[in-house]
């Protein structure tokens, strides 16, 4: 017979510490719809949420928007938003018209901005009320709520950092790092780090220098060059999909 095998101890999390990560030199912290590299957009993703998510799957999930219904005879999408979400730098509560002026941004920002692909789907985005967003699509079908993942930000003009509604929120930012701090009142579940630190580095072998230094607590880097790392006792390898293909090409 098979035995049957022991659960083992549940491990429960640890709240506390902070997370040191790489980020490239001098990103721009002001405008979350300029990305220019990767590890800028991890840190965006920390601070900033958008309507919808994309969940493990690769099936939509709501995020700040907790419904979306299609419009009868158009090509449109009626979204209702979550309450009770406040924004880092204001306290302000989220409504339909951040959602607007936030797609304004990513206009602004055109197709030169990481964002660009929002204006390839979406036509229009109008306030039907405080809490319900009309999203026009440029074509039929679900494939353009995939691209309401921007960034929302609030209308109110600000001084100072930027703010979302995210699980952190920016606290300082020098020529050397960018520091985020746990947001305590976030509408999921409070983090367990008390806060985020973004190292910035030159390129992906700086950060993994910093990493062995022990400079650096986690670093996204490719299949190739995290080999080297898969049998050390003090490094956990996480696999994850991403839109990336990598291969090898032969030179005949």
């Amino acid at each position: 017979p098979t035995p049957t095998p022991t659960a083992g101890p549940t491990e429960v999390p640890v709240s506390g510490g902070v997370l040191r990560m790489p980020v490239s030199v001098n990103p721009d912290v002001s405008n979350p719809y300029r990305v220019n590299t990767e590890e800028t957009l991890y840190m965006f993703s920390l601070v900033f949420e958008g309507l919808l998510r994309v969940d493990s799957a690769n099936k939509l999930a709501p995020q700040l928007a907790e419904t979306w219904v299609k419009e009868d005879g158009a090509d449109a999408w009626l979204l209702k938003l979550r309450g009770n979400v406040r924004f880092h730098n204001n306290g302000k509560l989220l409504e339909a018209s951040d959602v607007v002026h936030s797609f304004n941004q990513v206009s602004l920002a055109g197709t030169e901005g990481y964002y660009g692909y929002v204006l390839d789907y979406v036509e229009s985005v109008t306030a039907m009320d405080s809490t319900t967003v009309r999203v026009a699509m440029k074509q039929a079908g679900m494939a353009g709520l995939y691209a309401l993942n921007f960034p929302i930000v609030s209308a109110q003009a600000t001084t100072g950092l930027p703010g979302g509604t995210g699980p952190f929120y920016f606290s300082a930012v020098t020529g050397e790092s960018v520091s985020l701090l746990r947001n305590d009142s976030w509408w999921r579940q409070r983090a367990y780090f008390d806060g985020v630190t973004f190292e910035m580095r030159d390129d992906n072998d700086t950060a993994l220098a910093s990493y062995s230094a022990g400079q650096l607590d986690f670093v996204v880097t490719s299949a190739r060059t995290a080999g080297r790392y898969r049998d050390e006792p003090d490094t956990t390898l996480v696999d994850v999909m991403t839109q990336n293909a990598e291969l090898m090409l032969f030179n005949m």
